[in-house]
């Protein structure tokens, strides 16, 4: 979020909200709401959006931040990304709702009836608020896990596939993350699982450029300059000069030997992370399981707001609710398509023509990453869940019991 970004510019990370007030000569509701907005928006949006000031009162801020030398670029975006936020609110009346209310508060309320209008449209003006707030839109991003045997016997491998489709810069902003290389917790402890790109012979990175928007790496892509770990981080730049086009970009590794596909202790689960970064129109989330890899119980889903989408579990705020309509349905591989160019049209009104393009694309991904595992991907089982204009950030978790050695399953 600008807010905070500008803030540490002007070396006002660690400051109460007192002492902000005090620094920009603002009085105390203002320097509370600032601050609120500031450190909340990451975990709580009801919390952070019910704190947004009014233009009059971002002016004052802005007289502060120059008096006190904070980066007057940083400032220049900030007011840009304040300007176009109200300007949607004039536009969409239904997104005052969500300033107003908590959002989380009004979801349950609603949520007693199963997949009710009313919380569609709610999530959806909160996605496109703070789209315009972030000053950056997509229409799809998908997440898929592929399980399968290893060569090493009693070991699972994985390929772990992204798509982000029609992600677009509304207006000029500082890098955001579109991609974390795959990373493993064990026992809460990060490990190796030696991820590798899914094809190394045609990219060295995680990038899959053949099946991405021509030329976008180097221009509306880049590679982080500071990933925080072995592996290289994706970040959205987008255009300089006003040639905002829409892009996809297609994401994939694999570990042939990740882990273990049985329980080494009593009560172990399995666990997938699904990261939700960016707000965005449609999330899908993909398993597909392998027939020969052991599995005993149900896959459970849960949701965790999160500081950034990590998956590591010291990265997790509080447990929230999942969205009513959300359900993991067991597919066969020839109702995917299908089901996927259902999902794009009924939500986002796409043309069969454009559904059919993206369906292609994730098709030839995911074959792919079957091969990257030595298999074929009718030899999978497809596990998909749906959620329209999902609440961000946050990481969805996939999790089910791993049988014991001697388990028949």
């Amino acid at each position: 979020m600008e807010v905070r970004s500008v803030l540490d510019s002007a070396g006002l990370t660690n400051c109460t909200a007192s002492e902000l007030g005090r620094i920009l000569k603002i009085d105390k509701t203002l320097a509370w709401r600032v601050h609120r907005v500031a450190f909340a928006i990451d975990g709580d949006l009801s919390r952070a959006l019910s704190a947004v000031p009014g233009l009059r009162g971002w002016d004052l801020v802005r007289v502060g931040l120059f008096e006190h030398g904070a980066n007057r670029k940083s400032v220049g975006q900030l007011v840009t990304a304040v300007v176009a936020f109200h300007s949607h609110l004039d536009v969409h009346p239904l997104s005052r709702r969500v300033l107003a209310a908590d959002v989380s508060a009004a979801t349950r309320q609603l949520s007693s009836v199963h997949g009710a209008p009313e919380v569609l449209a709610l999530r959806r003006a909160g996605t496109e608020a703070r789209m315009t707030a972030l000053g950056i839109s997509e229409a799809v991003g998908i997440s898929s896990f592929l399980i399968a045997p290893s060569p090493q016997p009693g070991m699972v491998g994985v390929a772990a596939l992204r798509v982000r489709d029609r992600l677009t810069q509304l207006r000029p902003r500082p890098p955001a993350n579109i991609y974390i290389s795959m990373i493993t917790w064990k026992d809460g402890q990060l490990v190796d699982g030696g991820y590798r790109p899914l094809d190394p012979s045609t990219s060295s990175t995680a990038l899959i450029q053949d099946l991405s928007t021509e030329r976008v790496l180097g221009n509306e892509i880049k590679i982080a300059d500071k990933p925080r770990r072995v592996g290289e981080d994706f970040e959205f730049v987008g255009h300089v000069g006003g040639n905002n086009r829409s892009i996809r970009a297609c994401f994939g590794e694999v570990a042939p030997v990740l882990a273990s596909a049985y329980a080494t202790t009593d009560g172990e689960r399995a666990e997938l992370g699904f990261p939700l970064e960016l707000p965005r129109h449609l999330a899908l989330f993909d398993i597909f399981l392998h027939r020969d890899v052991p599995m005993v119980g149900e896959i459970a889903l849960r949701m965790h707001s999160t500081e950034n989408a990590l998956y590591g579990h010291r990265y997790f705020r509080a447990q929230t609710e999942l969205p009513p309509e959300t359900t993991l349905r067991k597919l066969s591989q020839s109702d995917e398509d299908i089901d996927l160019t259902t999902q794009l049209t009924e939500h986002l009104r796409d043309s069969t023509e454009t559904a059919e393009s993206l369906c292609g694309v994730y098709r030839e991904l995911r074959q792919r990453a079957a091969v990257a595992l030595q298999f074929s991907l009718n030899d999978f089982s497809l596990y998909r869940a749906v959620i329209a204009y999902p609440t961000t950030p946050s990481t969805l978790i996939a999790s089910w019991p791993l049988p014991a050695r001697d388990c028949k399953s």
